[in-house]
């Protein structure tokens, strides 16, 4: 009997054992220091929260600390399976706060269930913490910097574009305006105009994406500088080059970088289909998903297309289109990017949809080899506790 008790002991620890892990995940950086946030004012700092995991994880988040008022993030994020996903945390400090270095801390929360032997259940929960030190002052600071500005290569009688980023690194909301001259090779102007209303908040960056027609450019190399004003500051200037192409001169080409569906689903379940895309070429183009999906034995179920996005030469976009399969089957999934006035495939996918719960059969199997180990168990068990019969010849 002491022997039986001590294998089935064994046994319900080798229940736990099969039970699925907790979900593995962590947090970037594991603290911080915020420096320069105006009382009263504003400031956004990103965090990384990693999922170790195959599968998906809702993450709970949650505040303390002194300073824990002052902060705020979302409440639960969703971390795609071996994925980290950015968090944007912000701080508001009250606008009667003293000077001073103030603590808070961000913690990151999952659970996950353990399924054991006989269909119970218990749940594993898993936390990890990054310290967050803000410093709080009452002087206000104005610095707005300029990232990147580049002015790709366009066709003549097509939109030109200039691409700025600019970042306020002070700790008050910036306003400025962008005058863009533009300039042949022989030093003529040919353009000049002004866009007004810009702004930018205390630690964030903002993209300036600034259109003017070239109808009435000929090919050849130009030059584009931008004057930014900024409210309260010095204005200061950048130049960069632009070539402008005559029509079916300029190459529009682009790649497929990668490709994405689920394996398997139920009915009625909406299926994302995603492509990462860069544009290649030395152009701005317009791409977008087509294709359509067809059914095993029964045909075409469904076109699909996307959102139609314009993607600057060198860029990488991901474009989705989605479908809801409304039986089981065998789906195939064809896939194109429509890019430039060219149809670029990008693969076939195979989707299986059927009705099987993941979670009910993942427990199915881990009760199967618990039942094995009780067979494996009580064999070894009665074998020592019959007699050993010994045969005289």
């Amino acid at each position: 009997m002491a022997k039986l008790i001590s294998a089935l002991f064994l046994l319900a620890g080798l229940a736990i054992v099969l039970a699925p892990a907790a979900n593995a995940i962590g947090i970037s950086p594991s603290s911080t220091y915020v420096e320069n946030v105006l009382r009263g004012g504003y400031a956004r700092v990103s965090f990384l929260v990693s999922n170790t995991e195959p599968t998906a994880s809702n993450i709970t988040l949650k505040l303390e600390g002194a300073a824990a008022n002052w902060v705020s993030a979302p409440d639960v994020i969703v971390v795609p399976g071996r994925s980290a996903q950015s968090v944007d945390v912000l701080f508001q400090p009250a606008s009667d706060a003293g000077n001073g270095i103030y603590e808070a801390s961000l913690i990151a929360e999952t659970e996950s269930p353990a399924f054991l032997v006989g269909g119970s259940q218990a749940t594993v929960k898993t936390s990890v913490t990054s310290r967050m030190f803000i410093q709080v002052v009452d002087t206000e600071k104005r610095e707005l910097v300029v990232d990147s500005f580049e002015a790709p290569s366009a066709e003549a009688g097509q939109p030109a574009f200039v691409n700025i980023v600019a970042s306020n690194k002070g700790n008050i909301l910036q306003k400025f305006s962008v005058t863009l001259i533009v300039t042949d090779g022989n030093g003529k102007q040919v353009k000049n105009f002004e866009k007004t209303g810009f702004e930018v908040k205390a630690t964030e960056s903002t993209s300036l994406k600034i259109q003017y027609a070239t109808d009435d450019l000929k090919p050849g190399q130009y030059f584009v500088e931008a004057a930014i004003a900024p409210e309260g500051l010095p204005a200061f200037s950048k130049t960069t080059g632009q070539r402008v192409y005559a029509p079916g001169e300029i190459s529009r080409q682009g790649k497929v970088l990668e490709v994405q569906a689920p394996s398997w689903v139920k009915p009625g379940e909406i299926v994302k289909i995603s492509v990462r895309f860069r544009n290649t070429g030395e152009v701005y183009s317009n791409a977008e998903v087509v294709g359509e999906v067809s059914l095993e034995n029964e045909g075409l179920q469904e076109i699909l297309s996307s959102k139609q996005f314009s993607i600057a030469p060198g860029e990488e976009v991901w474009l989705n289109a989605f479908y809801k399969p409304s039986k089981p089957g065998k789906y195939t999934a064809k896939v194109s990017i429509l890019f430039g006035g060219k149809q670029i495939e990008a693969g076939e996918l195979i989707i299986n949809v059927n009705g099987e719960s993941t979670v009910g059969s993942s427990s199915t199997a881990y009760l199967l080899l618990a039942i094995l180990a009780l067979i494996i168990f009580a064999a070894y068990v009665l074998r020592k506790k019959l007699p050993k019969i010994k045969i005289k010849a």
